[in-house]
Parts: structure tokens; C-alpha cells; sequence
């Protein structure tokens, strides 16, 4: 994925269907992502991401770090996880997982890290710096 100036990446889970009434009416979705294992796989949210709980994830330009030069290693592989359970009978649910490389964006892993626990970069507002590395306000 590209997460360069100005690029936008969607991930399009929309022609999902329920196979009892063929249509995706009463279906819900739930997308999370995390870090690769060599960072404890822990989640990441982040305020460029839209549409956690909607059938189409937006992820906006730097709105994931770059994992070059960091403990992830040789592994710098994205993991996303849509979830889609079915309203008429939640038992019906499936799983799937994506892996995904995120290039050529401007948010460092550092710049992420302060962004998403204080806000600021060396006392620069992450809102000028860094937007799409702030916390989601979105339900996720």
C-alpha cells in the first residue's frame, strides 16, 4: 500500500453477502489492525483509518508508521483482521486476515508512538505534524 501524500488505500469487503438472503443487509463488519509479531502484534488505530465497523476501511496518507529500522525486523508486514458476523444468526461468522506492506509514508515509528500517547512531536502539536497518526475518535 502506498502511504504517501496524498494516496488513499481502501480495503472493500462491501460485495460480502449473507449466502441465506443474498444481499450484505444484515451483516456487520469489524476491521482491527496490528503490528507484525516481532512487535507483540498489539493493535493500532489511528485517526487517518476510517470505517472500522463499516465494510470499507479508508486508511489515509501516513495514517500507519513506517516499521523500517525498527524492531520489526525483516518482517514489516501490516496484519488487518475483518471480521464479518451475521445479524440473523451471529454464530455465522468468518474470519479473514490480510498482510500488507505500507510505503513511502511521512510517520516515523517514533513520531507515531508520541502522536498516539501525548500528542506532540519534540512540542510541535501532532495536528499540524502528524493528523493521521493521532488516536481515532472513531468506535473501532
Amino acid at each position: 500500500m502506498d502511504g504517501s501524500i496524498f494516496s488513499v488505500n481502501v480495503f472493500d469487503a462491501s460485495t460480502s453477502i449473507n449466502q441465506q438472503r443474498g444481499d450484505s443487509s444484515d451483516l456487520t463488519f469489524r476491521w482491527e489492525i496490528f503490528f507484525p509479531p516481532t512487535l507483540q502484534s498489539a493493535p493500532y488505530a489511528s485517526n487517518g483509518i476510517s470505517g472500522y465497523l463499516s465494510p470499507v476501511l479508508t486508511i489515509q496518507s501516513s495514517s500507519l508508521p513506517s516499521l523500517a529500522d525498527t524492531a520489526a525486523g525483516t518482517d514489516q508486514f501490516w496484519r488487518a483482521k475483518l471480521t464479518v458476523t451475521s445479524l440473523q444468526s451471529p454464530s455465522l461468522q468468518t474470519v479473514v486476515f490480510f498482510r500488507f506492506l505500507y510505503q513511502g509514508t511521512d510517520l516515523s515509528f517514533d513520531m507515531s508512538t508520541n502522536c498516539q500517547r501525548i500528542g506532540y512531536i519534540d512540542g510541535v502539536d501532532c495536528t499540524s505534524v502528524a493528523a493521521n497518526g493521532l488516536p481515532t475518535s472513531e468506535p473501532h
